[in-house]
């Protein structure tokens, strides 16, 4: 059996998956093996990232809960526009390039420890858009090719 989902809370504001979701997804993984590799879509990080440019996931830590015991277990989000992958306990995060603009330096600036994007030419306005295509392997284990407008491949 395999699962796959988008978690997103449609309300305006900072992210949460919510109650409702939550509940899906806890109803969902009680039918799937611990050793299915599991996928999930979600716009924003399902964790907390930046929380003054709204990288966060409020209830985020509800979402790592259900999911543990996983063995493959792999989050695909978008909404920071750029390259960023972590990894929290058995959990997996990529996120997606933006295909329609690059994230803007914040005037509130950058997380400790982050450098900027890398900009060679601040006026090419196809900088850091792209897109990325995605392999998943029969363990569940995703590869992820990323492609930017005026760049090489980055994997």
């Amino acid at each position: 059996m395999d699962i796959a989902g988008t978690l997103n809370e449609p309300l305006p504001g900072p992210f949460h998956v919510g109650e409702k979701q939550l509940e899906w997804l806890r109803d969902d993984l009680k039918k799937v093996k611990k050793t299915t590799p599991i996928i999930i879509f979600s716009h924003s990080p399902l964790y907390y990232y930046y929380k003054p440019w709204n990288f966060w996931t409020e209830d985020a830590p509800e979402v790592h809960l259900l999911l543990q015991g996983y063995q493959t277990v792999q989050v695909i989000h978008g909404h920071v526009h750029h390259i960023v992958t972590n990894q929290i306990g058995n959990i997996k995060f990529a996120a997606s390039l933006s295909t329609a603009w690059p994230h803007p330096y914040p005037s509130s600036g950058l997380p400790a420890g982050s450098p900027m994007m890398p900009r060679a030419n601040p006026m090419n306005t196809y900088g850091g858009l792209g897109w990325d295509t995605m392999q998943v392997a029969e363990n569940g284990e995703v590869g992820i090719n990323y492609r930017e407008w005026s760049r090489e491949k980055v994997t």
